[in-house]
């Protein structure tokens, strides 16, 4: 008498666990990708507020908006705009 043929396994490798289903695959890449975003954002939020601030001490430098805003190519009114609007803050 012969032997049952072994059953074919799909996932070799991973006898006692199931495989992940795409909900789970797509759901773990997007939690990945929505970190990215939160890390992203603190990362820009600290930068703008070291340009923010380094705006200021060219400003108390004697640095005009114009020559502040070449140096970060940016006009110089969009510059100075945002400066008196975080000032109001």
């Amino acid at each position: 008498m012969t032997a049952a043929p072994e059953p074919l396994r799909l996932f070799e490798g991973q006898p006692d666990s199931e495989p992940e289903s795409h909900f789970e695959t797509d759901r773990r890449a997007a939690d990945g990708a929505l970190a990215a975003v939160v890390d992203s954002a603190k990362r820009l939020k600290r930068a703008q507020a070291r340009f923010d601030d380094a705006v200021t001490a060219a400003r108390g430098a004697g640095c005009t908006w114009r020559r502040i805003g070449g140096a970060a190519g940016v006009s110089f009114q969009s510059l100075h705009r945002r400066s008196a609007a975080t000032q109001n803050e």
